[in-house]
């Protein structure tokens, strides 16, 4: 019996690499988005905190000024993490749709393989039913020939 060959497992074993890529750039993507979106929670986090500080510990107006200035700061970047976080998240979705190209172009070269084996098994099945087909037909002619041996 013949063994199976896929002619595109070349192709296959690319579409594989393209997908198992395309996966890993997307978990990049969400894991650079999760940090920015922990930054803007710790980002919050101080400002909640100092905010609590500022009400307890203000003396004079320079502390005032310099917990306006740190307010000031904080709004800054979270406004600059609110615009990276904007980016990321349109990063995500740009692999996510990649990702999706990729895993949905080797699903179908992997469904082809499969159609191609189940046709492979098919043809051999054929060929092996053919064979024993000829087999049994020769012994049964053999067969014939030995009990009547007049003819």
């Amino acid at each position: 019996m013949r063994k199976f060959a896929f002619k595109l497992e070349k192709s296959l074993r690319l579409r594989a690499w393209n997908e198992e890529a395309a996966r890993f750039d997307l978990g990049r993507a969400v894991g650079e988005l999760n940090a920015l979106e922990r930054e803007l929670e710790i980002l919050a986090e101080k400002r909640v905190t100092t905010m609590t500080e500022r009400s307890s510990s203000i003396r004079t107006a320079n502390e005032f000024n310099l917990y306006e200035s740190y307010f000031a700061r904080l709004d800054a970047e979270k406004e600059n993490l609110l615009v990276r976080i904007t980016q990321a998240k349109l990063n995500v979705e740009t692999a996510q749709e990649i990702w999706t190209t990729a895993k949905a172009e080797l699903q179908t070269m992997e469904n082809l393989k499969e159609r191609k084996i189940v046709d492979y098994r098919k043809e051999i099945f054929a060929e092996e039913e053919k064979e024993t087909s000829e087999i049994y037909t020769r012994q049964a002619g053999l067969y014939e020939s030995l009990r009547d041996p007049g003819h």
